[in-house]
């Protein structure tokens, strides 16, 4: 069968390794052994970039807004906690495949559904005419994200605490590094608001995660949070606003310039969630749910004094 695509395999290879690279980095399940990165091919252009990349956009932002609601800071006393937050996500199956067209040039035009980056490892063949065929990318086989986001928290004025976060890992020359640095502060409303029957807290967050000039993600969260202190045990829930973005360049001798910029769409909307936190002397387990437009399980472990 001939295959008639525009863009080469070699052309493919240096962003997908990319993408590869950051999927290991964050412990995901590497590709299933048959299926090389060198051996995908596709059309990586328009709406079948932002297709085949969009999960991986969704996933990221939702990991990076989360472990930001918990236990309410209180109003007196220094605190600092140094730890990590690990959000998890089940990948579902309307992450795996996205409507796919096959592009410019080929006979008769075909709109299909075809795995995303998360989706199958097996690349889909369309065919067309003249025995001539149209490849689309085949996914990594991913049905689990997680990504452990280390963190510090110092708190101890007015009830006001500041969240910062901070990564950076060499990966090679030709992807750059990977660079993680959020920065969120909450605030105790009971200076403001005394006698309620729950601690409240406003909350804001910024994240920003780098793959050098491959990737770039930005995520922003509000949030309105409460909680409960019982005996070792704090109750916590939270409802946030969140609006994330990711980019996403690549070469492509396809594309006018040689180089294919994508806007990716990231989680947008409300989120809530829920969990507890189990306080020990100078070490907090933690565990919560949240539901928004990405469902995640998030599980944490700080050192220091309590929240």
């Amino acid at each position: 069968m001939r295959i008639n695509n525009p863009m080469t395999v070699q052309r493919q290879a240096r962003c997908l390794r990319g993408c590869a690279a950051l999927l290991v980095l964050l412990a995901l399940p590497r590709p299933a052994a048959s299926q090389s990165i060198e051996d995908v091919a596709g059309s990586y252009i328009g709406a079948n970039a932002n297709g085949y990349f969009g999960p991986l956009a969704q996933v990221l932002t939702a990991s990076l807004n989360s472990g930001f609601i918990g236990p309410v800071p209180p109003t007196h006393g220094f605190s600092i906690r140094i730890g990590a937050v690990v959000p998890s996500m089940i990948i579902g199956d309307g992450q795996r495949t996205f409507t796919a067209t096959t592009g410019e040039g080929f006979r008769p035009a075909k709109t299909v559904q075809a795995p995303t980056i998360m989706g199958s490892a097996t690349p889909l063949v369309v065919e067309g005419e003249g025995g001539s065929g149209f490849i689309l990318p085949a996914g990594m086989d991913i049905s689990r994200v997680s990504l452990a986001v280390p963190q510090i928290t110092i708190g101890g004025i007015a009830g006001t605490e500041a969240t910062i976060r901070w990564l950076g890992i060499s990966t090679n020359e030709e992807l750059g590094k990977l660079k993680l640095g959020g920065l969120g502060v909450r605030q105790n409303l009971a200076p403001f608001l005394p006698d309620l029957p729950v601690d409240l807290a406003l909350g804001v967050m910024y994240n920003k995660l780098e793959l050098g000039t491959t990737l770039d993600v930005a995520a922003k969260l509000i949030t309105l949070q409460a909680s409960r202190h019982v005996g070792w045990f704090d109750l916590y829930g939270g409802l946030g606003y969140e609006d994330a973005t990711a980019k996403l360049r690549y070469d492509n001798v396809a594309a006018e310039s040689g180089q294919v910029e994508v806007d990716l769409e990231g989680v947008k909307g409300l989120r809530g969630t829920g969990g507890f936190a189990l306080q020990l002397p100078l070490i907090a387990l933690r565990a919560d749910l949240t539901l928004g437009s990405q469902t995640v399980v998030g599980l944490g472990l700080s050192l220091g004094t309590r929240y």
